[in-house]
């Protein structure tokens, strides 16, 4: 689709431009019970966005909508004010495709890879970069930077001490899974609980993270960012040795298709 309107910078995604070339009409309005609602009739769409007045949410929910026009046609949608962190969290499919299409829709690969430092590690900080240069929201760019990364990376969203999910690049074994309690020892647990900032990575036991005894051996970089109340956003970097003998881990998309 980015090939066909011969986009080549982020800059060029004008997402209301395209939506209106494949036949859906965007407009943003107060919406008070959700996000975004698509009507359609034969080969012509309307997606009404809420206007929140934040310019990447409201764009990351118009792909969305185009995401739904392309690839669930026939059926009407309500969507919720939620970003792609809460559509993972429930694990809706058609939402989470959205998200999919809509994340691929706004940050291609070819240009997101480009832009994202694949020899180093990326911090909270570059993928806030990332957000502000592709438009897209910051779950949306962290998710995406996972699944494009060279970098063996694990992200994942706590609320308080719980789990609400986890997401790894292809290189991370599946053997290795995140604890679904948030340990003490962990710098997000200082985060939630004390608002102590993790500026930057920093080495923290893997013991702490992963329910496999094994990982009491290794240690991982943590960072980790607030989002909502109560919540933060983690990127967790293995040590080179816990990727050793292990079985990698389907990426984002490989891993929805299969669950379908």
């Amino acid at each position: 689709l980015i090939e066909s309107f011969a986009i080549s910078s982020p800059q060029e995604i004008d997402v209301e431009a395209v939506c209106i070339d494949l036949g859906l009409q965007v407009v943003y309005d107060r919406l008070e019970s959700c996000g975004a609602t698509l009507v359609g009739a034969d080969k012509l769409g309307l997606a009404t966005v809420h206007a929140c007045g934040n310019r990447r949410r409201e764009r990351f929910s118009a792909a969305h909508e185009l995401g739904h026009w392309l690839l669930h046609r026939g059926r009407s949608y309500q969507c919720s004010m939620h970003d792609a962190d809460v559509n993972l969290a429930k694990g809706k499919y058609a939402e989470v495709e959205a998200d999919i299409f809509a994340m691929h829709f706004l940050m291609p690969e070819r240009m997101f890879s480009s832009c994202l430092q694949q020899k180093s590690r990326p911090n909270f900080r570059q993928v806030k970069a990332l957000s502000r240069r592709f438009g897209a929201t910051l779950a949306a760019t962290l998710l995406r930077m996972v699944e494009v990364s060279t970098v063996p990376v694990i992200a994942a969203s706590y609320h308080r001490n719980r789990l609400r999910w986890s997401v790894s690049s292809s290189s991370v074994p599946s053997s290795w899974r995140l604890k679904s309690v948030l340990s003490e020892r962990t710098f997000t647990h200082g985060l939630i609980y004390d608002g102590k900032v993790c500026q930057e990575l920093e080495v923290s036991p893997a013991g702490a993270w992963f329910e496999d005894e094994e990982s009491e051996s290794y240690f991982v970089w943590e960072q980790c960012s607030a989002a909502a109340a109560g919540q933060a956003f983690v990127l967790l970097y293995p040590e080179p040795a816990m990727l050793e003998s292990k079985t990698p881990r389907r990426s984002l998309t490989r891993s929805l298709a299969c669950a379908r």
